[in-house]
């Protein structure tokens, strides 16, 4: 009984839904989830399967399991389809709000990123508090290794000016990366209004960056929180030598989609101007000797004529640690 009343609520929660810039409208370049998903939830005990065609469904049901929460019932689910409910976690992602609209998009988040949930409420403070599993990848892929770690290093560059805004650094564990370039997921909803565009970390699923793209506005960088500002020249007699534009490559063919009138190719002059925006920064110093390439993504918070001045180039570089 508890279970049909479960998929009425759910039903009724997805009818009642706005229709709005849901992941629907997703264009997703190598996806990490797709629209329908089974979701397998255990409640008070009870584990069930259910079948969700859309976002919205998905959504109302990450709803209703802020409600279990508030009843007293710790929930947790994962994405069936993947295979691997990573019950055993490599590491363990932990995120509290008394804002039941954020706990549901954390959720979300989590649930793309292909780790297992699960939420508790406490009612003295009225927090909601999640924590995920990331998964352990399939064994039969050899670049998934457990002792692997990487550092990926991101700088912030002005469009218009070429200066350096800011870096930051994402630790990436359990996947050795053997290629030249980073193993990017990239996934878009285009701005009818407002929009977003993430970067994922293809492999493993953790974010490098996320942002706002909203039409005739500005959206805002929502991942990383802040850039760390933190850099300094550095004063060297010997010449930091410009690698090449076979160094660099695009992510998504970023330059094409959103700069507008933009050429979709890496010129030599980019390159060039890019690189010397960071090649004499003391955080840069360790990575100008290796041959990491670099990626470059072009961040346009507005979509529509918007201003050039609001855009910023993100340079993306991977190493082992």
């Amino acid at each position: 009984m508890k279970q049909k009343a479960l998929f009425v609520m759910v039903l009724l929660a997805t009818v009642m839904m706005v229709a709005g810039c849901h992941k629907e409208n997703v264009e997703t370049v190598t996806p990490v989830v797709g629209n329908e998903r089974d979701i397998t939830y255990t409640v008070a005990e009870q584990t069930t399967t259910v079948h969700l065609k859309s976002d919205a469904e998905f959504d109302a049901l990450l709803d209703r399991f802020c409600t279990f929460a508030q009843e007293g019932s710790a929930v947790t689910f994962y994405n069936a389809n993947r295979g691997n409910k990573g019950v055993a976690a490599k590491d363990v992602a932990t995120y509290s709000t008394t804002n039941r609209e954020e706990m549901i998009r954390w959720m979300r988040q989590m649930e793309e990123a292909g780790k297992t949930v699960t939420i508790t409420y406490d009612p003295n403070t009225g927090t909601w508090n999640g924590m995920a599993y990331i998964n352990i990848p399939e064994p039969s892929d050899p670049n998934y290794d457990s002792t692997a770690t990487s550092l990926v290093l991101q700088f912030k560059v002005d469009f218009l000016t070429h200066q350096l805004e800011g870096y930051h650094f994402d630790t990436i564990r359990g996947y050795r990366n053997m290629a030249d370039t980073i193993p990017f997921s990239m996934q878009y909803c285009p701005p009818g209004d407002f929009g977003w565009v993430k970067l994922l970390y293809g492999p493993t699923g953790d974010t490098l960056f996320a942002g706002d793209i909203i039409w005739m506005g500005c959206g805002a960088i929502e991942y990383p929180a802040a850039y760390d500002t933190d850099f300094h020249e550095v004063y060297t007699m010997i010449e930091v030598p410009f690698p090449g534009t076979e160094r660099f490559y695009l992510v998504g063919n970023s330059l094409d989609e959103f700069a507008h009138n933009h050429t979709n190719s890496v010129s030599d002059s980019l390159c060039r101007s890019l690189w010397n925006s960071i090649a004499y920064k003391d955080v840069f110093e360790p990575w100008t000797n290796t041959n990491a390439h670099i990626g470059i993504y072009l961040y346009a918070p507005s979509a529509g004529p918007g201003d050039p001045a609001d855009r910023d180039y993100i340079l993306f570089m991977e190493r082992p640690l």
